[in-house]
C-alpha cells in the first residue's frame, strides 16, 4: 500500500492510505522507515522501486528510548528483491539506558546560602509569574 508517510515520491497513494495511516495514528503506532527509502528493487525492469516492508511500534516503545535507527540494506540481504531491516532494541535493563551519575562538586554551604539564592535568583529570566525582586513589571 502506497502512503506519503513512507512510500517512495513518484507512487500514487492508495485509495484506503488515509483510512490506514489515520487508524495507525490514532492507535499510537509510528512507522520507523526512514523517508522515502525503498525496500524492494524488482527483479526485472518493467516495475519501480518500491517500500514493501515496514517497521512499526507503539507509543510505549517510541518514547522510551529503547529503539535505535531503522537501517535499510540490500548489500546485507540474502538475495532477494527486500533489502535486510535492521533495528537495534535496547532492553530498559541495558547499560546505555542507566543515567549518568550526578554531579558532585558543589554544594552551598549554611552561611553562603543567602549569597548563593541571589546570584540564582538574577540568573532567572525577567518578568516571570512569580516576579523576582529583580524584575520589574511590563
Amino acid at each position: 500500500m502506497h502512503t506519503p508517510l513512507w512510500s517512495v515520491p513518484d507512487h500514487m497513494p492508495d485509495s484506503w492510505a488515509s483510512t490506514l495511516t489515520e487508524w495507525l495514528e490514532g492507535n499510537g503506532f509510528h512507522c520507523l522507515n526512514p523517508l522515502h527509502i525503498p525496500t524492494r528493487t524488482p527483479p526485472d525492469n518493467n516495475q519501480r522501486v518500491s517500500v514493501l516492508d515496514l517497521v512499526f511500534t507503539n507509543d510505549a516503545a517510541y518514547f522510551s528510548a529503547q529503539l535505535g535507527e531503522v537501517d535499510i540494506s540490500f548489500k546485507h540481504s540474502l538475495g532477494l528483491d527486500h533489502a535486510a531491516i535492521t533495528i537495534h532494541i535496547y532492553p530498559l535493563d541495558s547499560p546505555t539506558l542507566i543515567p549518568p551519575p550526578a554531579p558532585i562538586g558543589y554544594h552551598a554551604e549554611d552561611k553562603h546560602k543567602d549569597v548563593w539564592m541571589k546570584e540564582f535568583i538574577m540568573l532567572l529570566p525577567p518578568c516571570l509569574l512569580y516576579a523576582p525582586k529583580h524584575c520589574t513589571p511590563l
